[in-house]
């Protein structure tokens, strides 16, 4: 990656506590520490800049077509509310200790980046929609070698193939993995069309139409939290994660 400039310290942001990053080249650039309304950066590079303990209230990373390049940026201690994910890329970037809402990415990369803390209401692509391409310059979406084991997810998808087995996941009973789905659901299905209670029957094969409609859409392995799924009924969620997990 080439920068064609350096700013090494703070940058203004104006009194409406904005700040608007346009087709910028910056190195370790302080941002710590900000309480931002809104963040829109377009076309830009950041390599080794700081965010660290900034509110956002609404966060734009990869605003307008050209793609904007996050380079071992740390945004540990931040609490984030996204816009669109838009087109942007992160590469062994920390997010420690955040708190992270609205995340939603059809042409957004992550590689090797670090995470704790929590994220609520948020999706991933591996591949981009058939009408972004062109603009975006891409089919697919790095996704890989990122660490997502110390961060609680909450109604947040990994859809059209990303590769799971590339992540490191949160574990444990609130959890479910299910790996080669395509080959695991329709055992699952024809179990629980088994099951006598006309209620818990009929949500437990809802439940596997939605996984089997990621596996539609390209995703290999599914990863879920029970309670993402709670309209269903936990008992009957728990019930069916049991099966396809241990399958």
């Amino acid at each position: 990656m080439t920068f064609r400039a350096k700013v090494v310290g703070a940058e203004p942001v104006d009194d409406g506590r904005r700040l608007v990053l346009d087709g910028r080249r910056l190195e370790s650039v302080d941002y710590s520490g900000l309480s931002l309304v809104q963040l829109s950066v377009a076309g830009s590079r950041l390599e080794r800049c700081t965010f660290e303990g900034s509110t956002i209230d609404s966060a734009s990373m990869g605003a307008g077509r050209e793609r904007s390049e996050y380079t071992e940026c740390s945004f540990d201690r931040c609490r984030i509310r996204f816009g669109p994910g838009g087109n942007a890329r992160f590469v062994r970037c920390t997010f420690d200790d955040v708190r992270l809402n609205d995340w939603f990415c059809f042409a957004v990369e992550l590689v090797d980046c670090v995470f704790s803390g929590g994220l609520e209401r948020a999706y991933f692509n591996g591949s981009v929609p058939a009408d972004r391409r062109n603009s975006v310059g891409r089919e697919r979406n790095e996704i890989s070698g990122n660490d997502f084991s110390r961060l609680e997810l909450i109604d947040v998808d990994f859809r059209t193939g990303v590769d799971l087995r590339r992540q490191e996941l949160p574990s444990g009973p609130d959890y479910c993995y299910i790996e080669d789905a395509a080959r695991i659901l329709p055992t699952a299905r024809l179990l629980v069309s088994e099951w006598q209670d006309d209620s818990r029957r009929s949500a437990g094969m809802g439940l596997i139409g939605l996984l089997q409609d990621q596996v539609d859409d390209g995703q290999r392995d599914l990863f879920f939290r029970a309670d993402d799924f709670k309209s269903i009924g936990l008992g009957v969620v728990r019930e069916v994660a049991a099966i396809v997990s241990a399958k």
